[in-house]
């Protein structure tokens, strides 16, 4: 417990949205909000999202 890095909620951020573009989610994003989209669509970008940060790990 004691390894939790710092968030980066700026790179994140900008991950979260190219994970959207990649998935075809950005415009419905855009229409609904991040709170507008079904758990399903969440929780795939948000395990992209993870993949991705772990990979930028050093």
């Amino acid at each position: 417990m004691g390894n939790k890095r710092p968030r980066q909620p700026e790179i994140s951020f900008r991950i979260k949205y190219d994970v959207a573009r990649e998935e075809d989610l950005l415009r419905r994003v855009a229409e609904v909000g991040w709170a507008g989209l079904t758990p399903a669509e969440s929780g795939r970008i948000g395990g992209i999202v993870s993949q991705r940060m772990r990979k930028q790990k050093p």
